[in-house]
């Protein structure tokens, strides 16, 4: 059994710098995509042959662009906590087609977008994100009809903000999914979303003993959330990286590293 413990926390932004990953092991950056569209082609020069094949198979432009950001950008800063050069960061999928870095397997990460925002997470454990912009004309009852628990459904209907809390569940049932690394399943139902602690036997989550979901307002159009296992001495006010719109200062958080 796996105890999982549902809660909503405040973010703190704070200015990007390359940080020790110490004990809470916990580290969460928020990348504002459209101010890298002018840096698509410094930035896809970080990408190796793979990632570049991958980035020309989308349709669309807008797609194509926020991969390459967030991903050179995912690199860029793995690079910066790993103190490697960032040609040396190389990305690579396990079994359950959950990425990892090649030259370290005890940093973890996971990356979620969403329209014109992202988050990164990084951590000295396993670590799962889900970020969503709120769609508030979006047709949430066709969805919670199948991947929610009747408990869950009851709650979204009975709540004062119903799109507000249909994604704090949404986003906490990927969160977990992506955690597991099995993603996105048939048994999204059994995956618990409502605030409090919870016990499940899900396969995924059985070698895990204690597992914490944190969810929270990015701003006033995106909710988030983030599982993990580290245990944090205060989980109350969640800190946020916001990474800079110029990418020179991406790349010199600490006016030490130049990558270019």
């Amino acid at each position: 059994m796996t105890n999982v413990h549902c809660e909503t926390v405040k973010v703190l932004n704070q200015s990007y710098k390359v940080k020790p990953i110490d004990k809470s092991g916990l580290f969460l950056f928020h990348i504002d995509i459209p101010n890298y569209y002018k840096d698509i082609t410094t930035l896809k020069a970080v990408l190796d042959e793979t990632e570049t094949s991958r980035a020309e198979r989308y349709h669309f432009e807008k797609d194509k662009n926020r991969f390459i950001i967030c991903r050179s950008i995912l690199k860029i800063i793995l690079a910066q906590y790993t103190e490697q050069d960032i040609l040396d960061i190389k990305l690579k999928k396990d079994i359950n087609q959950k990425p990892y870095l090649v030259s370290n397997n005890s940093i973890n990460f996971n990356l979620s977008h969403s329209e014109d925002s992202a988050i990164i997470a990084i951590s000295n454990s396993n670590v799962g994100v889900d970020l969503e912009y709120k769609n508030n004309e979006f047709d949430f009852l066709e969805i919670t009809n199948h991947s929610y628990s009747e408990a869950e459904t009851k709650h979204v209907l009975n709540s004062k903000n119903q799109i507000d809390t249909f994604y704090k569940y949404w986003t906490r049932k990927e969160a977990i999914a992506k955690f597991s690394g099995q993603g996105i399943n048939d048994n999204l139902s059994q995956i618990p979303s409502i605030d409090g602690r919870h016990t499940t036997n899900l396969n995924s989550l059985n070698k895990f003993k204690n597992l914490k979901v944190l969810s929270f307002a990015l701003n006033e159009n995106y909710i988030a959330s983030v599982a993990f296992c580290n245990k944090k001495k205060d989980d109350d006010v969640l800190i946020i990286f916001s990474l800079p719109s110029s990418l020179k200062e991406l790349l010199n958080p600490n006016n030490k590293t130049d990558y270019q």
